[in-house]
Formats: structure tokens, C-alpha cells, sequence
């Protein structure tokens, strides 16, 4: 191994952890009880189960696809590592989206608008960026989406949970049920 493929992995390691280590500090932040775990009651537990199988099926279907395309030898321009990531995010994706339309996101002891901040600043520093390797030319090698085509994933990621958390809060609104 190079220098430079194991300074990546160090930095992309490194990177993996740092998130984990934000997004527990986040939710620490957001939950009203200030404890890391969200509590569910038993009617969300099973949504959020029906969730997570859907999101199963759809990474297997999103399998399927790209295996029916290299039969094919129909390529996407999406380097290796960011097609193994595309797995999760489509996971992620629908996961999130059953839990938002079944009101199975929001923990008992969540606060909501806390959430969306933070939601909105992970989605912005993202966009900023994909912006800027996109000006630099590092979001695409050679013709292909490369390693920051990550933060692009995760800007879209958070900003279809932001469309979908507005499309339920006007839901909500529209059947007279309050949202916090």
C-alpha cells in the first residue's frame, strides 16, 4: 500500500469517527431528556421495524438493479466506493421516509425543531462542499462521481428528510393534529 491510499483510508477513519462522535453529541443535544438513546412507544417500534425491512428491500433491490446493468455491461459513473455507499443511502433513504410518513421518526423524547437545525446545517455543509470540489474539479474523476460524491449523497440524504418532515408537518397540520 502507497502513502497516499493509506493517508486516505487514515483520513477517511479518522473522519467516520469524528462523525459518529458529532452525531452522538447531537443527539444528546437534541433529545429533551438530554440522553443519548430515543425512546419510541410500542406503535413506533413497529413501524420503525416495517422501516428498516423496507429499507433492507429496497439496498437489495438497489443490488439487483446494478447487477442486472453489469450484466448488461452498462456501467455507472460512480466509482466503487461511492456505489457501496449508494447502497446505504438508498437504505438510509427509505428507512427515514417510512418512519417520517408513519410518525415513527420523532422519539417520545425529541425535540423537533432542534433536530431540523441541525438537520439543515449537516444539508448546508454538505452543499458547500459539493460546491466547492465541484469548482475544484475533485467531485468527478475521471468522468466518474468520486469519493466527495459522498457529501453529495448526504446533502441530498437531508434534504429529501427535510421535504418529507414538511410534507408531514403540513399532514399534520391539515388533519388538526398539533406538531411540537
Amino acid at each position: 500500500m502507497d502513502a497516499y491510499s493509506l493517508g486516505k483510508m487514515t483520513g477517511v477513519t479518522a473522519g467516520l469517527l469524528i462523525g459518529f462522535l458529532v452525531v452522538a453529541v447531537i443527539a444528546v443535544i437534541c433529545n429533551k431528556n438530554r440522553k443519548l438513546k430515543t425512546q419510541y412507544d410500542e406503535r413506533q417500534q413497529i413501524a420503525r421495524g416495517k422501516g428498516f425491512r423496507f429499507g433492507f428491500y429496497s439496498m437489495i433491490a438497489w443490488a439487483v438493479i446494478n447487477e442486472i446493468l453489469a450484466f448488461g455491461a452498462i456501467e455507472l459513473p460512480i466509482e466503487p466506493a461511492m456505489m457501496a455507499f449508494s447502497y446505504i443511502f438508498i437504505g438510509v433513504a427509505t428507512d427515514v421516509t417510512y418512519c417520517i410518513f408513519h410518525d415513527a421518526y420523532w422519539g417520545l423524547n425529541n425535540n423537533k425543531m432542534r433536530y431540523l437545525i441541525c438537520f439543515l446545517f449537516v444539508a448546508a455543509l454538505n452543499v458547500f462542499v459539493v460546491i466547492r470540489t465541484l469548482r475544484s474539479g475533485e467531485l468527478f474523476v475521471d468522468g466518474r462521481l468520486g469519493t466527495y460524491g459522498i457529501n453529495a449523497f448526504c446533502a441530498l440524504l437531508f434534504v429529501l428528510i427535510g421535504i418529507a418532515i414538511a410534507i408531514q408537518m403540513i399532514r399534520e397540520k391539515s388533519a388538526g393534529k398539533e406538531t411540537e
